[in-house]
């Protein structure tokens, strides 16, 4: 069998989706989430529908699976089997039971309608849904065990599959059934069996026909109420009747004085005739009369004054609203004051102006200062000289440098007019200071051996008054020198407050731009505002207009009838008109009436007269007040509150009817009782009886178990070996299978392993090819299956991954193959395989 193409016209994420296959081995990748095991698991759902009731989308494959983008959830699937070629077509319902499935012959071009196709994929694989996803159908790690028992039992299943075609279908299975099937009617295990239970049913039994007498006892009791309520209802029944009678009385009193009043109404139709008239006049006015039509239309125009004044309303209510949306905004505007920061701004430039005043100052203090000291300097090295004599000059001579002092005095100058320049003109100048730096750097080793040698002289020379004026000299030279020093310190700092008022200046003139933004966009919403109330206000005067428009209209309307000169008096004399004209209607029915009276006949008259008579007999007959009788619709409601009563009795005796029916009517009565405790003393001693062949069939099948193994386990062996070396590379010997369903792996050097002590790739291998070959036992006999793999090979290495990718391209050459996976690793094992194998041709 062969699978050559897949449709989807609506399954899980796919729409109008078609997938075609090959007969050998087929690598379909994508990454997570592309759609692989909706593929699978839609294959699996087309031939073995299964359905699930559960609400749970993760357990219910079709509600998972159904389509949010598509109308339906169907699809089909094109196969090769027998050398018949198909198109199996399903639309998938709620339940199995409701998909729609065609099955096409396309070699005969015969369309079958299936019915009751949930397994459809029997017929075609030769196996049940079980069988299906434990052999051939194998997904991610599903065929890996993780304990010793689940060792055993996995390996159970799948020998079960291949020798039955149920994975829970064996001689060992059908042992375990028949002990479990025993143990049902006598556990041993603590639960109770049917046999258990019959004997506690029967002790039951016994009980109830204990208790039967005392039930039949409240029957009576409930039967004896159930008499009682009704009695009650029949009572009241006869009360309802007495009220009846009294109805047909007080109906005969009304008739009477229906007629008595229908004599004396001949004789009162002047009188209304005269009470029209009076009515006709009051709603006159200079020929006009008031009349319904004229009345609703006063009310439309009061109406639309209505809707219109409520515009008006609303009008006004958001005009002020946008007036009080404007004075904020003023308010707003006003707080807007960039004065402080203009104050801040002039006296920060104040700041800077005295500072750099300051500054020159003490720039041309410190250059006064600088040539005072470089003269005292220099008339210190004289007088030192002079007092130290003809040696002493000549030491000098030969230790001081004038160059040097000539370079120093230079560099002072540039870094004084570096400094002056970056303050007044712009920073860029600070660089020539900078220069003047360098200068002074390079000359002041120079400098420094000249007054070691002058203070080497001094030393040397005695103290008299030769001396004194070099020590007055050398005293000033120090006051001079400390004092450019304090000048200096002053002019940094002036510098550095300079700076710092630079700095908030800056800080200032941003704020005050930020202001004048924020003012501008408030003054523009100001703007608005203003054309806003501007337009509403307009709207206002049209509405006003229009008002008074309609009013006027309106109040020209109603003088017609009357004058009146608000809306108020208009309302009310509207009332006043609506009740008049009811007035008068009511009057002219009742002149209607009266003359339709008077203008019977006489014989009528004479006739009605006489039934009158009777009628006044008839009801001194009862022998009731006729004043006392109650009006007809108290009489009703007495009639009702009965009725009342008599349906909460009917209700009590339904209750108690319904008890009985659930208490005891669905019991059973003594003999009933005694007829099912004999029943089931007979069905407890054929359950014993059916336990003894139980007992005897286990004996027989622990026998053929026992064959089973010794003849099934050499085939499977050999085929799993087979395979089993393929993935492994020759590694290892074989994989084998015991008797006990065990497995265990036999090294190239002999010794065997038991699975325990495998890697998770290597057990995973070793259940592959069981898997495997368990599927080809199964084929025995029978057309060959395709492999549907599920991402099997998730757990290997490259190397293991490339040795089963090689194994099932030389498998795909005996049955077809379909492996989803998500790592491209394997489709580039393939194609490198592939492409060798090509090589080598």
């Amino acid at each position: 069998m062969k699978i050559n193409a897949l449709h989807l016209d609506g399954f899980g994420k796919f729409t109008n989706f078609d997938l075609k296959l090959n007969d050998g081995f087929n690598i379909l990748f994508g990454r997570n989430e592309y759609g692989k095991t909706t593929l699978m698991t839609f294959i699996k759902l087309m031939f073995y529908a299964e359905g699930s009731k559960s609400q749970s989308i993760m357990n219910n494959l079709r509600k998972k699976y159904r389509p949010a983008n598509a109308d339906r959830m169907a699809g089909s699937i094109t196969f090769t089997h027998e050398n018949q070629k198909y198109r199996l077509e399903r639309e998938f319902g709620e339940t199995p039971r409701q998909d729609i499935v065609n099955l096409v012959n396309l070699s005969t071009g015969v369309t079958k309608r299936m019915r009751n196709a949930v397994n459809i994929g029997e017929k075609f694989f030769g196996m049940t849904k079980e069988a299906f996803e434990r052999s051939i159908f194998i997904g991610q790690l599903g065929n890996t065990p993780n304990t010793s028992e689940e060792t055993e039992a996995l390996t159970k299943r799948l020998v079960d599959l291949s020798t039955s075609g149920e994975e829970n279908t064996s001689v060992v299975n059908a042992i375990a059934n028949l002990e479990a099937a025993k143990e049902t009617y006598f556990s041993k295990n603590g639960n109770t069996g049917k046999s258990d239970k019959l004997i506690i049913e029967i002790e039951n039994l016994k009980l109830e026909l204990d208790n039967a007498q005392q039930e039949e006892l409240e029957i009576l009791k409930h039967q004896k109420e159930k008499k009682q309520l009704q009695e009650e209802i029949s009572r009241l029944n006869g009360k309802i009747n007495k009220y009846n009678h009294l109805i047909d009385i007080k109906e005969k009193i009304n008739q009477m004085n229906m007629l008595q009043e229908k004599v004396n109404m001949a004789n009162n139709i002047g009188v209304t005739e005269k009470k029209i008239q009076v009515k006709r006049n009051k709603l006159t006015n200079n020929g006009f009369m008031l009349n319904y039509k004229f009345i609703e239309e006063v009310k439309k125009k009061l109406d639309t004054i209505g809707l219109l004044t409520n515009s008006l309303e609303k009008a006004h209510k958001y005009a002020h609203a946008i007036e009080q949306d404007s004075t904020s905004l003023e308010e707003q505007l006003e707080k807007y004051d960039t004065s402080s920061i203009n104050e801040a701004s002039q006296k920060i430039l104040k700041n800077i102006d005295n500072a750099q005043k300051i500054l020159k100052q003490k720039e041309n203090e410190y250059n006064e200062c600088l040539r005072q000291f470089y003269e005292a300097k220099a008339e210190l090295l004289v007088k030192g000289n002079t007092a130290a004599g003809t040696n002493v000059v000549n030491k000098q001579e030969k230790t001081s440098n004038p160059g040097a002092i000539f370079l120093f005095i230079i560099s002072i100058l540039i870094f004084i007019g570096g400094i002056g320049l970056g303050v007044i003109i712009g920073p860029v100048y600070f660089l020539v200071a900078l220069v003047g730096v360098i200068i002074t750097a390079v000359t002041m080793p120079k400098l420094k051996s000249s007054p070691k040698s002058g203070e080497l002289a001094v030393t040397n020379i005695q103290q008299d008054d030769k001396f004194n004026g070099l020590n007055a000299e050398t005293v000033r030279y120090n006051k001079l020198d400390e004092k450019r020093q304090a000048i200096q310190d002053e002019v940094r700092k002036l510098n550095d407050y300079v700076d710092n008022q630079k700095i908030k200046l800056k800080d200032l003139e941003q704020e005050k731009h930020r202001l004048e933004i924020d003012f501008t966009g408030l003054y523009s919403k100001k703007g608005q505002k203003k054309d806003e109330l501007f337009r509403q206000q307009k709207t206002i005067n049209e509405i006003q207009n229009t008002i008074d428009k309609e009013k006027n209209d309106l109040f020209y309307t109603y003088n017609k009838y009357e004058y009146v000169n608000n809306i108020f008096s208009l309302k009310q004399s509207l009332i006043n008109a609506e009740q008049e004209l009811r007035e008068l209607d009511e009057l002219k029915a009742q002149l209607k009436w009266q003359k339709e009276v008077f203008n019977t006949d006489s014989e009528i008259l004479r006739y009605e007269a006489e039934k009158l008579h009777g009628l006044k007999k008839e009801i001194e007959g009862y022998g009731v007040d006729i004043n006392a009788v109650p009006e007809i619709y108290k009489l009703r409601n007495k009639i009702d509150s009965v009725n009342e009563i008599i349906d909460e009795l009917k209700n009590k005796i339904n209750v108690i009817t319904s008890n009985y029916m659930v208490k005891f009517r669905s019991k059973p009565g003594v003999a009933e009782l005694e007829n099912k405790i004999k029943a089931l003393t007979e069905q407890l001693n054929k359950q014993k009886s059916l336990c003894e062949s139980y007992d005897i069939a286990i004996q027989m099948l622990n026998k053929t178990e026992k064959e089973l193994r010794q003849n099934f386990a050499p085939k499977l062996n050999e085929i799993v070996k087979d395979i089993f070396s393929s993935l492994s590379d020759e590694k290892y010997d074989d994989a084998v299978v015991s008797k006990d369903f065990d497995i265990n792996v036999r090294q190239k050097d002999g010794d065997i392993l038991n699975w325990q002590y495998l890697s998770n790739g290597t057990v995973d291998q070793v259940y592959f090819a069981l898997r495997v070959a368990l599927s080809q036992l199964m084929e025995e006999n029978n057309e060959t299956l395709p492999l549907i793999l599920d991402d099997v090979f998730l757990q290997y290495d490259d190397e293991r991954a490339t040795t089963a990718i090689k194994f099932l391209d030389e498998h795909s050459k005996n049955c077809q193959i379909i492996l989803f996976t998500c790592r491209k690793t394997f489709y580039d094992i393939y194609n490198k395989i592939r492409t060798e194998k090509s090589k080598t041709k």
